[in-house]
């Protein structure tokens, strides 16, 4: 890294926090507030001005922008010419704000170190004087714990300001979350909360994708812009299920030919219909820094409301392939957490069930339904569940009477809600048409 051991600044980080903040001015610069930043944190007076500039902007509700920050610096006289070029430069240099948070934390610490440099400065005279080793050491120490670390930066008024507005405008405008499809839902979890995870596991080939899926062509509908991050289904086929939900046509009977001509059209119709949702999706591989960068790529230009991940544990490995399974999926689960939150996007985190949530092969056929996949049941779960805000768990212990049913009865268990009620979801699946409705709504 680019950085003067003597001066104790950074450059690169300097310019990456000045670009961070002038490409994503909403989510970055409420984070670096939050962290305590202000423009003494910045070397380089040129870089302090213009900190200086941004939150005078701010404090004011005022558009962030090179335009703006430049006119206020004109305003204020500050001492260095084409400043223009200076802002450009910064966000030039910074490819991504995904990382100002990093970057925060060095401009941080070098303050602190060059606060700690002028004190044991001071004291070096100190040594040339009659004053003992003891009379030093108590004053250097004293100097030194005088430092004030920057704290958070939360303002309780705006606090407690921000909590009553959104009180207000959940009164006036409805539900702030983002709605679900079932009313069931709706009454335990009141949607899917911005900024928080909800996570949806279960064993392979239970329905976790087709159930996101219904969400998924549900909120669209309602003009929800939906992001989805598939890591195992492509994307022509997510298209085809969406519009199979939307008309519940037979898509076994699609596939095979054997749909009428009067179905074949409404599924095209739907097809169309379902297109032309906000819905945003890649199929791409992606090790875990690429997905991060797609989503606050994707909620910066598309402003998404709702990313669904599918699914946590075939995320590429990148460089991580020297961890073990565990660390990665914990770091895989912090990445995603800390995205949800600084987007302010709400995210639905598909994950698996270990074999241990399967029901012992000593049970019988009608007994199976006693057995209750846990939390713990998490395929290399680590943090995933501490991340998660809810939890959702699905199954279904087929029976032989099932086993090859296109209609199935099926469980969502809520089993982790931080802010509100738990527990069982009866509802029935329709394999052929893709389609989960409640069996007690």
């Amino acid at each position: 890294m680019d950085f003067d051991p003597i001066e104790l600044v950074s450059k690169e980080a300097e310019q990456a926090v000045i670009g961070s903040v002038l490409l994503d001015h909403k989510r970055t610069f409420p984070m670096l507030r939050n962290m305590g930043m202000t423009e003494h944190w910045f070397y380089s007076e040129q870089n302090s001005q213009v900190f200086a500039a941004i939150m005078s902007l701010s404090s004011e509700n005022k558009a962030v922008d090179i335009t703006t920050v430049q006119t206020l610096l004109t305003q204020r006289g500050a001492d260095f010419s084409h400043s223009d070029m200076v802002l450009q430069k910064s966000i030039d240099g910074t490819t991504s704000s995904t990382h100002a948070q990093y970057y925060g934390e060095i401009l941080k610490d070098y303050y602190l170190k060059r606060q700690q440099k002028l004190v044991m400065e001071e004291h070096i005279g100190m040594l040339r004087t009659d004053d003992s080793h003891h009379d030093i050491m108590s004053s250097l120490r004293d100097a030194l714990e005088l430092i004030e670390i920057p704290e958070d930066g939360y303002n309780l008024e705006e606090v407690k300001i921000k909590i009553l507005r959104s009180h207000h405008q959940a009164k006036t405008e409805g539900m702030l979350s983002v709605p679900s499809r079932f009313p069931s839902f709706m009454r335990k979890l009141l949607g899917y909360r911005k900024g928080k995870i909800c996570m949806v596991a279960a064993r392979p080939s239970i329905g976790k994708t087709t159930l996101a899926l219904n969400e998924a062509e549900y909120m669209g509908s309602q003009n929800y812009r939906v992001g989805i991050v598939s890591l195992e289904t492509e994307i022509d086929e997510i298209y085809e299920t969406l519009a199979g939900i939307n008309c519940e046509v037979d898509l076994f009977a699609l596939r095979n030919n054997s749909l009428n001509l009067g179905e074949e059209e409404k599924f095209k119709k739907s097809l169309d219909k379902v297109m032309a949702y906000p819905i945003y999706i890649t199929d791409r591989n992606m090790d875990i820094d690429h997905l991060v960068n797609w989503i606050n790529y994707m909620c910066y230009h598309k402003e998404l409301d709702v990313i669904i991940i599918d699914y946590l544990q075939i995320i590429s490995e990148g460089q991580l392939s020297k961890m073990s399974e565990r660390e990665r999926i914990n770091r895989w689960s912090k990445k995603v957490f800390e995205a949800t939150r600084l987007n302010g996007v709400a995210t639905i985190l598909l994950s698996q069930l270990n074999r241990s949530a399967e029901p012992p092969s000593t049970l019988k056929p009608d007994e199976r339904w006693k057995w209750v996949p846990k939390l713990h049941h998490l395929k290399e779960s680590g943090k995933i569940e501490e991340d998660a805000y809810q939890a959702l768990i699905l199954y279904n212990h087929p029976t032989e009477s099932t086993e090859n049913a296109v209609v199935v009865p099926f469980v969502v268990d809520v089993a982790k809600h931080k802010r509100g009620p738990t527990g069982r979801i009866d509802m029935t699946y329709f394999k052929a048409r893709q389609r989960f409705k409640e069996r007690h709504a």
